[in-house]
């Protein structure tokens, strides 16, 4: 039987060792082969193409208009600024965000400050929410708030986020939050 084991970590597992906090023998056994990959914070060349790649996995015409020139130098602008202490998992989520609420045809400019909302870039202009709950809740609210005038039905709008229909009623509801069809002299959902 032929057994192939990855094995990851942020500590200096040879320090580890050392100080007994790791099993050496075990170390020994995983150490076959050693590859060390920088933080993307020390790969700002990586950003982008990473960026592009995530958002591609998610919505493939954002990713082939992104890559166009002008665009590709905003995207580098904007996302050489954030520090990316989650590595690749933040870029990703950014990614997610950036692609739920881009809209088709609309500016650089926009675009640009879409991303820089989307990476969490804001201004404080109230205080801090108190706990972690109300933070949360004020999140999806604001989440929402800007979804909803992107997707033209609640079944979209479901299907982005990944979660059920019933589910997003009731998050819209909580919230107090109306799609544009359910507003007087709105269009009827298909």
């Amino acid at each position: 039987m032929d057994i192939r084991i990855l094995a990851a970590t942020n500590e200096d597992i040879e320090a580890c060792v050392a100080e007994r906090r790791f099993r050496e023998d075990l170390y020994y056994r995983l150490a076959a082969f050693r590859l060390h990959l920088p933080p993307l914070r020390e790969r700002p060349k990586d950003i982008v193409p990473l960026f592009l790649y995530c958002a591609g996995r998610i919505r493939p015409e954002i990713a082939a208009h992104l890559a166009k020139g002008s665009m590709r130098k905003a995207l580098h602008a904007v996302l050489a600024k954030a520090s990316f202490r989650g590595n690749v998992r933040e870029l990703d989520n950014v990614a997610r965000r950036f692609c739920l609420l881009w809209k088709p045809d609309q500016s650089t400019a926009a675009e640009r400050a879409l991303l820089t909302q989307c990476l969490g870039v804001r201004e404080e202009t109230a205080d801090p929410p108190a706990d972690l709950k109300t933070a949360l809740r004020h999140t999806e609210k604001t989440v929402l708030q800007e979804l909803v005038g992107v997707y033209r039905s609640r079944q979209e709008l479901a299907h982005a986020l990944g979660v059920d229909r019933s589910t997003l009623w009731r998050k819209l509801r909580r919230h107090g939050v109306v799609l544009d069809r359910d507003r007087p002299g709105g269009t009827p959902e298909k």
